[in-house]
């Protein structure tokens, strides 16, 4: 399906998560479109850089695969990966389509789409310095559960 299709999926995917309504924003620009092309053109931004990458982005984006034959199941990925994070995820890659962020607002949705941008450029600098370099699991989890963190993700995504 196309950008809105794949939106109104996802509003419907995420409706356990936000019971008002799932917000999307979208992001294509070149370098995502990039990254998205398949499961192994996205592993240099499979996880988070900075502490602001997870707040805003999330620490775990979902890449859903589309290759397969008919439309991927949306909703199963998105209860499959909050199952194994303990979280929904606030980045939604497609393969082939883009990028698109998932929240509670507009706002939220825009913000993940802006700081997993973000992430993709500081991925692609490091194409001359070795590769990407993510976070460590134990530094990124404790910015999953402080408390301060996620005080500040909510209100700034008002």
């Amino acid at each position: 399906g196309g950008v809105a299709e794949i939106a109104a999926a996802l509003v419907d995917a995420f409706r356990t998560y936000y019971p008002d309504g799932a917000k999307t924003a979208f992001g294509a620009s070149a370098e995502l479109l990039r990254l998205t092309k398949n499961r192994a053109a996205f592993c240099p931004v499979e996880s988070a850089f900075t502490p602001d990458h997870i707040v805003y982005a999330g620490s775990d984006p979902l890449f859903i695969a589309r290759s397969g034959a008919g439309n991927p199941d949306w909703t199963a990925a998105v209860h499959a990966h909050a199952a194994r994070t303990g979280r929904p995820p606030k980045i939604v890659a497609v393969e082939g389509a883009g990028v698109f962020g998932v929240g509670p607002s507009e706002k939220a949705a825009q913000l993940a789409v802006e700081l997993f941008e973000d992430a993709a450029s500081v991925a692609a600098y490091t194409e001359s310095f070795g590769g990407p370099r993510f976070m460590t699991r134990d530094k990124i989890d404790f910015i999953n559960n402080w408390e301060v963190e996620r005080y500040r993700s909510n209100v700034s995504v008002k």
